[in-house]
């Protein structure tokens, strides 16, 4: 398994926010969607960063008496130079061995330089999880249907 499994097996899709969003507008699109971040991106749709749940709880703890709707996007975000990143070719073990190493919920991955998607533990979980589960019913069809 490699990290581009990780983005075939998603379910849902990846969701985006711009840079000059307000941060209310991200957690409304967080809450409709139910994810903990969101991809954002420049108005040429390169990748700036990304913003999740920890940066906004981030900015809430400095200052309780924010303005979330007119706080921009670009000024609570984690920035592209400081994200945890994986390459599409990368083992499994190896991007969970980061993301628990960095103690991050979320993991951009790239083709080389290029942007192709966002990795959440969720995902980690369910991939695991299916394989577990295939496991174990080829286990239990060999054990049950095999002549001894």
């Amino acid at each position: 398994m490699i990290a581009n499994d990780l983005l075939k097996n998603q379910h849902g899709g990846m969701y985006f926010a711009a840079e000059s969003s307000s941060v209310k507008q991200c957690v409304a699109e967080m809450v409709e969607k139910h994810v903990g971040a969101l991809i954002v991106l420049d108005q040429n749709q390169d990748l700036r960063g990304i913003i999740s749940e920890r940066d906004i709880l981030r900015l809430f703890n400095e200052d309780e008496n924010c303005k979330f709707a007119k706080t921009a996007v670009k000024d609570v975000m984690t920035p592209k130079e400081k994200l945890i990143t994986a390459q599409t070719s990368e083992a499994l073990g190896d991007v969970m061995q980061k993301m628990n190493d960095h103690s991050i919920r979320h993991i951009v991955i790239l083709e080389g330089e290029r942007f192709v998607g966002l990795g959440s533990i969720r995902d980690v979980v369910r991939m695991l999880l299916d394989g577990a589960l295939a496991d174990n019913k080829q286990l239990m069809d060999y054990v049950y249907n095999s002549s001894l």
